[in-house]
């Protein structure tokens, strides 16, 4: 999720993308994205066709706004239905499901599901008839644990945020852990940085670098990594991991205000999971300790600027 800030005030105008305002609920599929009812839509990422993915954290289940008709699709999981179950597309299930990433150059799709302390991988999207499969990468439990490992021996602990570097390799922000995994293409979990069950917020290599409850995670186009730490209300890190050293970046408090994830499309146009629908500020522009040129970018903090207004937006 992101939190806002607000640094200037300014009228402010704004559209919805998908989903129905203020309304929570669930509606069968395929459905026009405006007509569509959402229910706590938490992590957004475009696939390379353009296509929006979508984790609904109310209902347990993932969506794909398609590219060509703009109509949302149910592709994994079941409304309503928790559980923990792989197979094809709406046999699976999942329970709170959390960020989601996808890999643009195989399609892949990744989804931390947090209350079954697993990373689920989805298959590719080919085409409206043909379901994806969803699989397992962690050993399922409801009480999490620690263990590097292959897929079916690595165990995770309220997994949260997720990133692809550019080898295809998925970082995931292990929040009760407290260190930064790395799995590679064949599924295997490694730490990456911090240590496990030690919080805090030692800089340094990420072999003595430690975390409290990092909650999401990003890299600039550049490969550098930003993570975000949530220690209490008032102190809180952003993180940044360059050539193997931590280092911190800013401290921060919890101001008032918590929407979902966000997802850039094209140079301009910034996506926003909030209030039960997916929100476009069109013509926007936007820092993030680099600035961001014609790719579609899931993004861990972000300075944004819309007709005048200026806001400040951290992953949870």
């Amino acid at each position: 999720m992101v939190v806002l800030i607000s640094l200037m005030s300014n009228a402010q105008t704004v559209t919805t993308f998908a989903g129905t305002p203020l309304t929570n609920g669930t509606t069968p599929t395929p459905v026009d994205k405006l007509s569509a009812l959402f229910n706590n839509p938490w992590g957004i990422d475009y696939d390379a066709q353009g296509n929006l993915w979508i984790t609904e954290n109310g209902n347990h289940t993932i969506c794909m706004i398609n590219a060509t008709d703009k109509k949302v699709y149910l592709r994994a999981g079941s409304f309503g239905i928790s559980g923990f179950a792989n197979g094809n597309g709406t046999d699976a299930r999942f329970n709170d499901l959390r960020e989601i990433v996808v890999n643009k150059n195989t399609g892949e799709i990744y989804v931390a599901d947090r209350g079954n302390n697993v990373i689920r991988k989805i298959s590719a999207f080919t085409n409206i008839n043909t379901p994806q499969v969803v699989t397992t990468i962690g050993k399922q439990s409801t009480t999490g644990g620690f263990a590097n490992g292959g897929p079916t021996v690595a165990e995770f602990n309220e997994p949260n945020g997720l990133a692809i570097d550019a080898n295809g390799n998925v970082f995931v922000a292990d929040m009760g852990n407290n260190c930064i995994r790395k799995i590679d293409a064949s599924g295997n979990v490694t730490t990456y940085a911090g240590k496990a069950g030690q919080p805090g917020n030692t800089d340094g290599s990420i072999a003595i670098a430690k975390f409290t409850n990092p909650a999401s995670l990003d890299f600039t186009p550049t490969g550098f990594m930003y993570v975000i730490d949530f220690k209490d209300t008032w102190n809180n890190y952003v993180r940044k991991i360059k050539n193997g050293e931590v280092s911190t970046s800013m401290i921060f408090g919890m101001p008032n205000g918590v929407v979902g994830g966000i997802a850039i499309q094209g140079d301009s146009n910034l996506l926003m999971a909030l209030n039960n629908c997916i929100r476009l500020f069109p013509g926007s522009s936007y820092y993030a300790g680099y600035r961001i040129t014609g790719k579609e970018m899931h993004l861990t903090v972000i300075f944004f600027t819309f007709q005048s207004t200026t806001y400040v937006y951290f992953l949870k």
